[in-house]
């Protein structure tokens, strides 16, 4: 056999058995620096609104998701012009291809940031709050496959960066009908003895989202290894060194 295709027949098997299987989740990083791949929802009616409910910001050079519920003109005036039309929640979501080998596993990393005009101190503070959890279609459930959420509702009352990674339960492998939710609220002032009750306090609150993934990791008896991606690199410029060794001796 030719030394220059055997060599290169290797290099492929190699290459198979070092990937790292991907389960599609469409535009996860924002690439595209527009929601494609992703559904918008405002009050339950879809995705109606022409505020800055949904906006991609790109103040960073790189593109990510923004949910934004409870901005007025002027911030903290609830009689002023609302700039977000949602009054109960904003939803950014996906369905999820949960497609994967039996015998491999699920990995959910997201990458997400809050942000709010408000503050502890500020009168009437009302805090807007926010969860993310994997959807059904009648109840949210975390990645044990429990009834409840990946991050559970969560008052916003500072900014705050978290990155997360979930494997996902076995019960998720090839099962239909999930979807990935954030969904984002304003709060309300529930105190009755305040002047402010039934408001929200009129100071704007931000979800955003850097990153999505999801991999299928094979198992480790499967015939493949999850790596990350310098190795077929490294192995890639092996090949060559030693084609180019070989064609100096010939």
């Amino acid at each position: 056999m030719n030394i220059a295709k055997m060599g290169t027949q290797i290099f492929l098997l190699l290459i198979t058995t070092f990937t790292l299987n991907a389960t599609p989740l469409i535009n996860g990083n924002f690439a595209t620096c527009d929601f494609s791949g992703w559904g918008k929802d405002t009050d339950g009616a879809g995705d109606i609104s022409s505020g800055n409910d949904f906006v991609i910001d790109n103040s960073n050079s790189t593109c990510r998701a923004a949910i934004n519920v409870d901005y007025f003109e002027p911030a903290g005036d609830p009689f002023g012009t609302p700039v977000s039309e949602a009054f109960f929640a904003n939803t950014l979501w996906q369905d999820l291809d949960l497609a994967a080998d039996e015998d491999s596993s699920l990995e959910l990393t997201i990458s997400f940031e809050v942000t709010t005009q408000g503050s502890l101190n500020a009168p009437f503070f009302a805090a807007d709050y926010f969860f993310i959890g994997l959807f059904n279609g009648i109840d949210y459930f975390d990645a044990s496959g429990n009834v409840g959420f990946l991050v559970a509702p969560t008052d916003i009352t500072e900014g705050n960066f978290q990155q997360v990674t979930y494997s996902l339960a076995d019960s998720f492998l090839n099962s239909n009908g999930w979807s990935l939710d954030f969904q984002l609220l304003p709060g309300w002032d529930d105190d009755e003895q305040s002047p402010s009750y039934g408001f929200t306090d009129a100071l704007g609150s931000t979800l955003f989202i850097n990153s999505v993934e999801l991999l299928e990791i094979p198992s480790a008896d499967s015939g493949s290894t999850a790596v990350s991606e310098p190795i077929p690199f490294m192995l890639f410029s092996a090949y060559l060194a030693a084609l180019i060794t070989i064609r100096r001796k010939k």
